[in-house]
């Protein structure tokens, strides 16, 4: 998992792959994630900061060292993880971890609590 900072060249890179819509989801979910948290943690949202976690996978070598060949399978990978996002908020004293994702019917945003996984919310083992 590459934890990426907002605003910075390769957070937009990785969040645009090849097309507009993964970076239009990211941005979504990272509006959503500080609303939620400043909702639930009553933290007024001008003090709430937030970092976007890609959690793609490493490229293999070869193909991490090409960008084009890269955008490809970081597109590609980022359509495979179903629209899922990993913010982490923080603000008035308090941090946590939202996994956004909008191809569900509920809630965009839920809190990763300890002993959740971020790749598939089940407890680690």
């Amino acid at each position: 998992m590459q934890l990426l900072v907002a605003g910075s060249i390769a957070a937009s890179l990785a969040l645009v792959g090849c097309h507009g819509a993964p970076l239009r989801s990211a941005r979504l979910a990272v509006d959503d994630a500080r609303w939620t948290f400043s909702t639930e943690h009553y933290c007024p949202v001008h003090r709430v900061a937030e970092q976007y976690i890609d959690s793609t996978p490493l490229a293999p070598p070869p193909i991490a060292n090409d960008p084009e060949r890269y955008a490809l399978w970081h597109a590609a990978a980022q359509k495979r993880a179903g629209g899922q996002h990993y913010i982490l908020v923080q603000g008035c004293e308090e941090q946590v971890m939202y996994k956004c994702w909008y191809d569900h019917a509920g809630e965009p945003c839920l809190e990763l609590r300890p002993g959740m996984s971020v790749v598939n919310d089940a407890p680690f083992r």
